[in-house]
C-alpha cells in the first residue's frame, strides 16, 4: 500500500512550518486542521489501530483538493515509520541525526508524495522565536 497523492511538509522546530501549512489550506479555502495529524494520532494519542485503519482516517482529516497534506517534524519521522511497519513506537528514540534506515517505511509509503522541505535561513531568528 502506498499513500497516493500527498504533500508532505518536512521541517524542524521553529521554522514557521505551521504557518506555511495553514497558509496553504487558507489560500485554497480550507479551514484550520491538524498540521501534524500523524504525530497527533500515532505519538500523542498512542493509537492502537493498525496503520491501514489509521491511514484511512487521517487522509480524510487532512484532505486538500484530493491530496493528503501533513507536516512531519524530522525527529518524529522514525516513530511514524515504525508505526507504518506495525511495530511499537515506544522503543524508537528521538532522531536528531539522519539515519536512513530509521526512515525507510515512511519514505516507501510516501514515495510518490510532493515533498516540501521548510528551512529557516536565519538561525538567530529561529533561536529568538524559540525563546519567545
Amino acid at each position: 500500500m502506498r499513500a497516493g497523492k500527498c504533500v508532505i511538509f518536512c521541517a524542524t522546530q521553529r521554522t514557521g512550518s505551521t504557518v506555511v501549512f495553514d497558509d496553504l489550506r487558507n489560500v485554497l479555502g480550507y479551514g484550520p486542521t491538524y498540521s501534524e495529524v500523524l504525530y497527533d494520532r500515532i505519538i500523542l494519542k498512542n493509537s492502537k489501530r493498525t496503520w491501514k485503519e489509521l491511514w484511512h482516517e487521517v487522509k480524510k482529516v487532512n484532505n486538500v483538493e484530493g491530496y493528503f497534506v501533513d507536516k512531519v517534524m524530522f525527529h518524529y519521522a522514525p516513530k511514524i515509520s515504525s508505526f507504518i511497519e506495525g511495530k511499537s513506537v515506544e522503543d524508537v528514540r528521538r532522531c536528531l541525526v539522519f539515519e536512513p534506515e530509521l526512515f525507510d517505511s515512511f519514505y516507501k509509503f510516501f514515495a510518490e508524495a510532493i515533498w516540501v522541505y521548510i528551512y529557516r535561513h536565519d538561525v538567530f531568528a529561529q533561536a529568538v522565536s524559540m525563546y519567545l
